[in-house]
């Protein structure tokens, strides 16, 4: 059976931000990373995956402090893992070839951010810590600060890695202020999120894609 654990990547500034957050997933503050010395995205982002692989789950949601979920999203991710459970999914997209694919498939999607939330099978989460800790000496300090994301990072150390995201959008970038990227709105919100009052359950994912 297939278990998931669950990170989130946040700076003190937004504090109110995942507080909503984890209460809206029905979750605790032990899941949070706090990235309380600004030492960057990437930085941040192995802290939450290490809170997020306490457990020894299948699966590793790590997910950013300024998303925006769906109802009953954790309880969506776990079925639509267990459909595909060898597939690192996002949940976010702004891709507007999405907006034609039907309900419940999972479309490739390599070039556009999606790190607001990503679950990854622990197996190809640990072959990006094996790359990472090889290349950990090229990453300049530049790369490990703001501006270069999961994403960026995901793609330096293996550029053929497949990453799905759902259709639709099960995510929103939440909130008016710019993201822990530096984002600006409204260029960076999904072009269809499923709205955050409605349940991703609602949705029939058994369609294989």
């Amino acid at each position: 059976m297939n278990r998931l654990g669950i990170g989130i990547m946040a700076v003190p500034e937004r504090h109110s931000m995942v507080m909503n957050l984890i209460s809206k997933l029905d979750l605790d503050k032990s899941v949070i990373a706090w990235d309380e010395n600004h030492d960057g995205h990437i930085i941040n982002w192995w802290r939450a995956a290490d809170i997020a692989l306490l457990g020894k789950p299948t699966h590793a949601l790590i997910m950013e402090d300024d998303a925006l979920p769906c109802l009953d999203f954790t309880e969506t991710v776990k079925k639509i893992i267990d459909i595909y459970p060898d597939r690192t999914i996002g949940f976010f997209t702004r891709n507007k070839e999405i907006l034609d694919k039907p309900a419940g498939t999972l479309i490739k999607i390599n070039d556009v951010p999606t790190d607001i939330a990503v679950v990854y099978p622990v197996k190809e989460l640990e072959n990006i810590r094996i790359a990472y800790n090889l290349k950990i000496d090229s990453f300049d300090r530049k790369k490990r600060r703001w501006g270069y994301g999961a994403d960026e990072m995901r793609k330096e150390l293996d550029p053929g890695k497949v990453v799905w995201t759902t259709v639709p959008s099960l995510i929103q970038h939440g909130g008016a202020e710019k993201s822990s990227l530096n984002h600006h709105y409204p260029g960076n919100l999904s072009r269809n999120f499923i709205g955050e009052n409605i349940s991703g359950l609602s949705i029939d994912w058994n369609v294989k894609s």
